[in-house]
C-alpha cells in the first residue's frame, strides 16, 4: 500500500491544503499579537508553536519534500529518543 504522503496532492487537496495554511496563519498572527501584548503567553505560545509545525509539514508536503511520518514534525524530540531506547532495550 502506498502511504499518502508519498503521492503528490490533486489539484483539488491543494486548494484545501492552502486555504488550511491561510486559516492557520491567520490564526497564528492573532495569538502572536496576544502574545506580544502579554496574554496568557505560555499557552499561547505553545498554540503559536504547534500551529507553525503543522503550516510547515502541509507547505513542505504539498511542494513535493519528503516529509516522511508526521511524527518528527508534531511530536517532541524526547519522542523519538524513547521510541529509539524502546527498541534497543
Amino acid at each position: 500500500m502506498l502511504d499518502s504522503y508519498k503521492t503528490k496532492p490533486t489539484p483539488e487537496q491543494m486548494k484545501v491544503a492552502f486555504e488550511q495554511i491561510a486559516t492557520m496563519a491567520n490564526s497564528l498572527q492573532s495569538l502572536c499579537d496576544d502574545i506580544i501584548a502579554g496574554k496568557n503567553s505560555g499557552a499561547m505560545g505553545m498554540g503559536a508553536q504547534s500551529m507553525a509545525a503543522q503550516i510547515g509539514w502541509i507547505a513542505d508536503r504539498c511542494i513535493g519534500f519528503d516529509v516522511k511520518e508526521s511524527d518528527s514534525w508534531f511530536l517532541p524530540p524526547t519522542w523519538e529518543r524513547v521510541e529509539s531506547e524502546a527498541h534497543h532495550a
